[in-house]
C-alpha cells in the first residue's frame, strides 16, 4: 500500500491552492491510494482522487475498509504507522531513533521489507506510463483528475495480465 501524488495546475482560487498545496512535493498536486497485489501485478484498489495536503494515513482512515478474511497482511511505509484493523496485520518499517543506531537484525528486516515494498512502487511506474498521470495535469473538467487515473491503473492491470499470458 502507498499514496501517489500527481501534480496539477496551480489553483486560481486561494482555498484551493492551500487544499492542493503539498508540503511534502513543495507543490500543488492530488492524491490517490494505491494497494497492490504481493507481486505489484495487479493494482487491486485505487482511492478517488484527493486534494494533495491530506497524509496518507488519514486518506486510509477515510476509505473505511472492510477486510474479508483474517490473517491479510499489508506492507506500507511509515506513513502508515499507528493503524490498527482487528482482522488486518499492518506491517511498516523499523524507525531509528535520535542518536541510537538500530541494530543489524532490524536493519536486515527493514531492507527485506524494503525490497517486497518496492513493488508497490513498480505499480505506480506502471500506472504513470502515461504521460498525463506524470506530467502536470491541466485538464479542469470536473471528474477528470479521477477518470485519468483509473484508466492508467486498468491499462497496467491489462499490460500485466497480457504479459503472464504472453510469457507461459
Amino acid at each position: 500500500m502507498d499514496g501517489v501524488e500527481r501534480l496539477i495546475q496551480r489553483p486560481k482560487d486561494s482555498e484551493k491552492q492551500k487544499m492542493n498545496y503539498s508540503g511534502k512535493k513543495k507543490r500543488h498536486t492530488t492524491k490517490n491510494l494505491v494497494i497492490t497485489d504481493k507481486e505489484g501485478k495487479q493494482v487491486l484498489y485505487l482511492s478517488e482522487t484527493v486534494a494533495g495536503s491530506i497524509h496518507d494515513k488519514k486518506l486510509f482512515d477515510q476509505q473505511q475498509f472492510a477486510f474479508p478474511k483474517k490473517g491479510i497482511k499489508l506492507l506500507g511505509d511509515l506513513a502508515f504507522k499507528g493503524i490498527d484493523l482487528d482482522n488486518v496485520t499492518f506491517i511498516v518499517p523499523i524507525k531509528k531513533h535520535k542518536g541510537i543506531e538500530l541494530p543489524d537484525f532490524m536493519k536486515e528486516a527493514n531492507r527485506k521489507l524494503a525490497s517486497i515494498r518496492v513493488r508497490v512502487e513498480h505499480a505506480i511506474c506502471g500506472i504513470k506510463r502515461l504521460r498525463i498521470l506524470k506530467d502536470i495535469f491541466r485538464l479542469r473538467r470536473e471528474g477528470a483528475l479521477d477518470r485519468v487515473m483509473k484508466i492508467g491503473a486498468g491499462l497496467h492491470n491489462f499490460r500485466s495480465r497480457r504479459r503472464r499470458l504472453v510469457n507461459t
